[in-house]
């Protein structure tokens, strides 16, 4: 086990460090255009493209953390075990899905909070959709975003890739930490030899160099991820539930396209992805295919995550995981 693996803490209940009051800050302002969303609070700016309802940029404390996202994810790269289903999941289209915006509606303008409803339609090009959805955002005086996703398949197939969000983030958001499954790569019918635990890890070393590119990296039974700089700062990503999470230097589609690792260079950011549920991988390239439990059904779903900016030295995410939306921890 690589040394920048060893987990930092191994138990939830040794999560005792204190964590400060969290400053309120000033009202929650909503400024609306047709050019832009934006919402700002005592120390935060979040600005929404009011065409697509995507975050285009979230600064807190002087510090970029979203670049754009997140958005709904549903593919992925085909793994060399997904041979089986693949070919059906591009048949539908779900490689090459958009998203299709009804409207961008401020529900709540303050003063404690800011509600934002995009009603849509995911669907590839010239094909019924695929799936019809509402993504509700709630922003809080504190700087903190809960997402909320409700999601309709209105496709027939046996089993979807995955179901959750992805967000790019700034190149310089590099160190992840995680109380999940690790401290390698796991999936839900691969991972009873991941530890629960509390683990640190460069993005470039959560990658697994598969000799053809595809879906990998991934960690379950995730309570929350932190994405920072050197200095401890930047997202945490808390999940109501569990998730399985992925960061990575590059896209899906770069993923999907590529034949040989050699042909992948970075994106430039970090790609973020928060799912709510992932279809099993199986062995199908030799063997059998995912057992049924592990396959992710189409069904009316409605999945939640809070978003907030994070510095380690000074807040606990298990702490602050521990609160709900809007909570403030105290000393």
């Amino acid at each position: 086990i690589p040394a920048s693996a060893i987990p930092a803490r191994q138990s939830v209940h040794a999560a005792g460090r204190a964590v400060g009051p969290r400053p309120l800050g000033r009202c929650v302002e909503v400024d609306q255009t047709g050019y832009a969303i934006v919402i700002t609070g005592g120390e935060f700016e979040i600005c929404m493209d009011p065409r697509t309802g995507v975050i285009t940029s979230w600064e807190a404390h002087g510090l970029d953390l979203i670049e754009s996202g997140p958005e709904l994810q549903v593919w992925r790269a085909p793994t060399d075990n997904d041979v089986w289903i693949a070919g059906k999941w591009r048949e539908v289209g779900l490689d090459h899905l958009e998203t299709h915006v009804y409207d961008v509606r401020v529900l709540e303008r303050g003063p404690d909070r800011a509600v934002v409803e995009i009603p849509y339609i995911f669907a590839a090009n010239a094909r019924v959709p695929a799936f019809r959805c509402t993504a509700t955002y709630t922003i809080d005086r504190s700087g903190e975003v809960l997402l909320e996703e409700h999601v309709v398949p209105t496709l027939e197939i046996e089993t979807l890739p995955r179901l959750g969000v992805q967000m790019m983030l700034p190149e310089m958001l590099n160190r992840v930490t995680w109380y999940g499954r690790g401290p390698h790569e796991n999936y839900v019918d691969r991972k009873e030899s991941g530890r629960i635990g509390r683990w640190s890890a460069h993005v470039d070393a959560l990658q697994v160099p598969y000799i053809m590119p595809q879906e990998n990296g991934g960690r379950t039974d995730v309570l929350w991820a932190a994405l920072t700089d050197d200095h401890g700062r930047g997202l945490l990503a808390m999940a109501e539930g569990s998730m399985t999470m992925t960061a990575s230097r590059y896209t899906t589609e770069m993923l999907t396209q590529a034949k040989h690792t050699y042909e992948l260079e970075p994106c430039g950011g970090i790609v973020l992805t928060l799912d709510h549920g992932v279809c099993g991988l199986g062995s199908a390239s030799c063997g059998p295919r995912p057992l049924d439990k592990y396959l992710l059904r189409p069904a009316e779903t409605t999945f939640r995550y809070r978003l907030r900016p994070i510095l380690l030295e000074r807040m606990d995410p298990m702490t602050l995981c521990r609160l709900g939306p809007g909570e403030l921890p105290t000393r």
